[in-house]
C-alpha cells in the first residue's frame, strides 16, 4: 500500500501499545466489523516512504495441490483485500487516504507434501539442539506454522515450546529421498516433522537448501564433507560459529 501516513500509524501504536491492533480488532469483532478468521495485523514499512506491506491476510480451507482450489483461494483474497482495504481506512490510523498498489500473483502456499528422506528433523532435535555433520546451511526463525483452520493460533509457540539454539542447522540429508536417487528435494518439500516446517521453510534457508542442492548436482562426485568444503569457499556458513 501506498500513502500511508508514517507518523500518524507509529504515533498510534506507540501511544496504544497497539501490536498488531490486537485490542482494536477485538472490539471490532465483537461489532461484527472484523469478519477474518485471522485477529491480527501485520504491515511492513518498505524502503519507500509511506509504502507498506501488509501481510496480514490468512486464507483457509486451501489444497495447494489443487488448481481449482488455489484458483478459489486467487479470487477470494483479491476480494479480501479489497474488503481489508476499506475496513483498514475507517479504522486504523494512518491509512485513511493510502491505496492499493499492487496485490501479490499468486496465494503463498505455506506447505504440501513433504519427502520422507533418508533423515527426518524432529521437533526434538530442535529442542534438544541436535547438530549434525552434514549441516549445509542454518535457519534462524521461530516456529511460525500455524493451525491450518485458526491461521493466527502458533500451537508451538502458545504451548511454550522452546527451540534450544537461535541457530537451526540443516541436514543434507532431508533433502535426499529414501528411494529415488538422483534428487534433491530443497524447500517446503524437506523432510521434516510438520511443526518443524515452521522455521525451515523460510527464504533464507531455501536459500541455503539451494545452494547445496545445486552445488550437489553440479558436482555430484563430491561426498557431503567435500559438499560442506565447497560451499565454505563460497562463502556459506556451513559450521556452527564460536560462541554456540
Amino acid at each position: 500500500m501506498e500513502g500511508v501516513d508514517e507518523a500518524a500509524l507509529s504515533g498510534y501504536i506507540n501511544e496504544h501499545h497497539a501490536n498488531r491492533m490486537l485490542a482494536e480488532i477485538r472490539r471490532l469483532t465483537e461489532r461484527g466489523i472484523w469478519k477474518f478468521p485471522y485477529d491480527r495485523f501485520i504491515c511492513v514499512r518498505m524502503p519507500e516512504e509511506g509504502v507498506f506491506l501488509i501481510n496480514t491476510s490468512r486464507l483457509t480451507g486451501v489444497n495447494g495441490l489443487d488448481g481449482r482450489s488455489v484458483s478459489d483461494a486467487t479470487v477470494r483474497g483479491r476480494r479480501e483485500s479489497f474488503e481489508l482495504l476499506e475496513l483498514m481506512r475507517k479504522h486504523f490510523p494512518g491509512f485513511r487516504h493510502a491505496k492499493l498498489r499492487c496485490i501479490a500473483a499468486l496465494p503463498g502456499i505455506r506447505e504440501t507434501r513433504r519427502i520422507d528422506g533418508k533423515f527426518t528433523m524432529t521437533v526434538r532435535d530442535l529442542r534438544e539442539g541436535t547438530r549434525f555433520a552434514d549441516t549445509i546451511g542454518f535457519c534462524c526463525y521461530g516456529w511460525d506454522l500455524p493451525d491450518p483452520n485458526r491461521p493466527s493460533y502458533q500451537p508451538m509457540t502458545e504451548q511454550k515450546i522452546a527451540i534450544r539454539n537461535d541457530l537451526i542447522p540443516l541436514p543434507f540429508r532431508i533433502m535426499q529421498p529414501q528411494k529415488i536417487a538422483n534428487l534433491l528435494c530443497p524447500g517446503r518439500a524437506v523432510s521434516v516433522e510438520r511443526d518443524v516446517l515452521g522455521p525451515v521453510r523460510v527464504m533464507a534457508s531455501c536459500m541455503a537448501m539451494g545452494e547445496a542442492a545445486g552445488t550437489a548436482a553440479a558436482r555430484p562426485e563430491l561426498s557431503v564433507e567435500a559438499l560442506r568444503e565447497a560451499l565454505r569457499g563460497r562463502g556459506c556458513i556451513v559450521d556452527v560459529p564460536a560462541g554456540h
